[in-house]
Formats: C-alpha cells, structure tokens, sequence
C-alpha cells in the first residue's frame, strides 16, 4: 500500500498534489494566524507555576487544533483521492472533480463529524486539567492530572478515529448518506482494527520523518540564519512567512501520502470482505457507469 500510494501520486501528479496545495495553503494560513494570537498572548519567559500552567494549556490548545484539522485535511483528501485510485486499477485517466462531484457536500460534513468525534474523545479525560488550568488552582494538580488525562484521550481519540477513518472514501465511491458513511466504515474496520491502526502509525511515522527532517528543516535553517532566534518587528512577520511557506510544502507532499493510504485500505479491506477484486477481474473494461461498480456489497 505504501508502495502504491508512491506510484500514484507518480502518475498522477497533478491529480493529486494540485487539491492538497489548495487544502493545505487554506489550513496553514488559518493555523497560523491562531498560533500567532496564542503565542503573542501566553507567557514564555516566567517561571510562575500559574503562568507557566497557562502557557502548556495553551500549547495544548495550539496541538489539538493542529490534529484535528490535519485529521480533517487527511479525510476530505482520502475521500477526493479514492476515485483516482478505483481508476488506476484499469488504468484510467483520473476525473476527481467529475467523480466527487455528487458527494462534494456529504464529503465535508463526514470529514468535520469523523474528527469532532475523536476530538470529543480525546477532551473528556482532560477536563479535570482545563478546569484546574482554567480557575488558577494547584499547579502540581494540574500537571498530574494531565500527565493522567493526555494518554486516556490519545486512546480514545486513536479508538474512534481509525473506526471512522473509511468514511469519506465510502461517502465517494458508494454515495454513502452521512449516517450510513460511518456505518460502512467501522463495518468494514471490524476484527481489523489492529493491522489498520498499525498501517496509519507506520503511514504516520513516515511522513513524520520525510516531512520535518527533509522538507521542513531547510526552511528553519533559513528562518533561523536570516532572522536569527527572537526577531522583531518586520523581520517576525517575514520568518512567520518562511515557517508559513516550509509548512505548506511540507503537507503538499506528505497529507496526500496519508490521504491514499486510507483510500487504498479502503479498497483492501473491500477486497478482503466482500470480494471486489474478484468482481474487477471478470470485468474486460470498465463499464460506463465507472462510479456504479463500487456502489453496493
């Protein structure tokens, strides 16, 4: 799988890189203009535990906006890079526009409701921390009680989101209603949750490491040598520019390899419980109804 999401991302350069460029200029403008706000407003140089309990909420905050709208941008892509992939079994031209076009709207939604739901999840545990955080009480209290708190939310977040993770290529290649789009893909996760989990983990630790180390350090080291550490003035806003644009070509190349991944265990797990390939074999050329031959178990 890993090795296909290369390979189409190869073939179809601009099928797939062109909409993640659009979706990832939109989501790094939008998390910079947040951290911005954040960092300009919570303490960095004080050693108050009140303070400093401010500013790890803060920096919480800061990470949990980033996963969910990575999270998001991840679902909306896997769902649009679905039909490229079902076309590039017959060796077809991709048509993503033409192919989501009826499902553009549900696609949206399913990608906003499949990561609320992880994001509920992973803010229960760490009430108890924001309350604390939140109404100047016990610094000690706090830290222990989110160093308790982030490791149940992580779980629970990691739970839902990989038996939600199938619903936007469902949503596309079955026009799937909303409610039935979760429906498919937890059905389709059942009794395969683990190797799922450790596909996105994998999937996850890779574009980790060819994200921040091969693509975003050459834009910190010119961040950091052409503005130096604590830049004022002009100069901050040119090296949030800098880190703004190492950031928007880092996600180009990676949220996109993560977004085929989930499409391609979508057709895997097809493929394995309700036959797919099989019925793809018999078939001497697609029909003319392309999208019809997903629809249905």
């Amino acid at each position: 799988m890993l090795d296909t999401a290369v390979a189409v991302m190869r073939r179809c350069p601009r099928a797939v890189l062109g909409p993640a460029a659009a979706v990832v200029t939109f989501v790094q403008v939008c998390l910079t203009l947040i951290s911005y706000y954040f960092i300009g407003t919570s303490p960095t140089d004080s050693d108050v535990p009140e303070e400093l309990l401010r500013s790890v909420g803060n920096q919480l905050v800061l990470t949990v906006i980033g996963m969910f709208v990575t999270g998001f941008a991840i679902l909306v892509l896997a769902g649009f890079y679905a039909p490229v992939v079902a076309r590039s079994f017959f060796g077809l031209p991709p048509e993503p526009w033409a192919d989501g076009r009826p499902s553009r709207v549900r696609l949206v939604f399913v990608a906003l409701a499949g990561m609320v739901g992880p994001l509920l999840a992973f803010a229960l545990p760490l009430v108890p921390f924001v309350l604390v955080a939140n109404t100047g009480g016990s610094a000690g209290l706090g830290i222990l009680l989110g160093f308790a708190g982030f490791p149940a939310g992580a779980a629970l977040a990691a739970w839902i989101y990989v038996l939600v993770v199938l619903a936007g290529p469902a949503v596309v290649m079955e026009r799937a209603p909303f409610a039935e789009a979760f429906r498919r893909a937890s059905g389709l996760v059942r009794r395969r949750w683990w190797k799922t989990f450790l596909v996105l983990v994998l999937t996850g630790l890779i574009t980790v490491f060819m994200g921040f180390i091969a693509l975003r350090v050459p834009f910190l080291l010119i961040e950091l040598f052409a503005f130096g550490t604590e830049p004022s003035g002009a100069e901050e806003l040119w090296a949030l520019a800098v880190n703004t644009l190492g950031r928007i070509v880092s996600w180009t190349i990676t949220v996109p390899f993560d977004a085929l991944v989930v499409a391609l265990v979508y057709f895997d797990l097809r493929m394995r419980r309700e036959g797919v390939d099989l019925r793809l074999q018999t078939l001497a050329e697609p029909p003319a109804g392309f999208m019809d031959l997903w629809r249905g178990r």
